[in-house]
């Protein structure tokens, strides 16, 4: 499926070091990190509790995926500190190169996973050390077929009760149906080349981590044809947010409000649109002949994840 980058790019700060550490060579990724990353530092400095919400903030998963690009950067991000306790993110990261962007967005979290192990491996090996081991190559991503069957393997043995039994969260259970419904009612004006919303979207994951990948794959297998109508990057993050496992999705690329928004809770009331609380979707649906019918079949607790897929695209897509 990919090449990947010849070595793992890092950039930051890490609690051996008096200052910043950074890779040598991979200058264009390092800076354009750098310049990302203190642009959030940024917008967090301005609310009196940015060290609390920055020193809370655990180990981060992200990506920018082009939904036309066939160039993918992975990275991994740990809120880190040097040696004088100031505080700045540590970063590692590395460049692929995907077949198809069109195939790869669905699979991206499946894909993705061992090479976010790697870097999550270096970068907790940077931290435990001096300074970073250069040199270090990154992990491929897994093959499309791979990938592609372990979605179809997670899919085909489950229903919308089971999904919606893993993703009970500290506040209870979320509706699969109301998800269902409100991703696509979200995303369903790109396809009138609407522009995109500077606002990132949350989907809840499975506390169980061996489901998360696949539960994001699924949600990424609904929303990609109707990201795929815009030529966009996407920032995907794996995060917490309230004690809650989420994917989240920017779709206007390195705009530092999204991962500002899953630094900051009170940044994240008006950045983000959570959908772990989407009751909303109900009172859309009134009106709509075709979103009746999706919702109505969506009532079934017993329906499998690959039919409630063909629904949702012959529906928003």
């Amino acid at each position: 499926m990919n090449a990947p980058s010849q070595r793992i790019a890092y950039f930051g700060k890490l609690p051996g070091c008096g200052d910043f550490v950074r890779s040598p060579g991979d200058q264009v990724l390092v800076e354009l990190m750098d310049q990302w990353l203190a642009a959030v530092m940024q917008r967090l400095a301005a609310n009196p509790r940015w060290r609390q919400h920055y020193d809370a903030c655990p180990p981060l998963d992200f990506a920018f995926i082009g939904t036309r690009s066939r160039q993918v950067v992975c990275g991994h991000l740990l809120a880190s500190r040097d040696q004088s306790a100031r505080r700045f993110p540590f970063t590692c990261m590395a460049v692929h190169h995907v077949a198809q962007a069109r195939e790869f967005l669905p699979l991206s979290p499946l894909a993705l996973a061992p090479a976010w192990e790697g870097l999550a491996s270096a970068a907790g090996a940077a931290t435990a050390a001096v300074r970073p081991v250069d040199g270090l190559r990154p992990v491929p991503l897994s093959g499309a077929g791979l990938a592609a069957a372990a979605l179809a393997d997670y899919m085909a043995g489950s229903c919308l009760a089971s999904l919606q039994g893993s993703l009970a969260g500290p506040c209870g259970s979320t509706s699969a149906r109301h998800l269902l419904l409100a991703l696509g009612l979200l995303l369903s004006p790109l396809r009138e080349r609407v522009p995109v919303t500077s606002r990132c979207l949350a989907l809840p994951l499975p506390r169980e981590a061996v489901l998360r990948a696949p539960v994001a794959a699924f949600w990424m297998s609904l929303a990609a044809p109707l990201l795929a109508c815009q030529d966009l990057e996407i920032a995907m993050f794996h995060a917490t947010l309230a004690g809650q496992p989420s994917l989240v999705l920017g779709l206007d690329g390195a705009n530092p409000a999204s991962l500002f928004s899953v630094i900051d809770p009170d940044a994240a009331r008006e950045g983000m649109v959570a959908l772990g609380d989407c009751a909303w979707a109900e009172g859309a649906v009134h009106g709509d002949a075709p979103l009746q019918r999706l919702a109505a079949c969506l009532e079934q607790g017993q329906l499998g994840l690959p039919t409630a897929v063909q629904l949702f695209h012959e529906t928003f897509c």
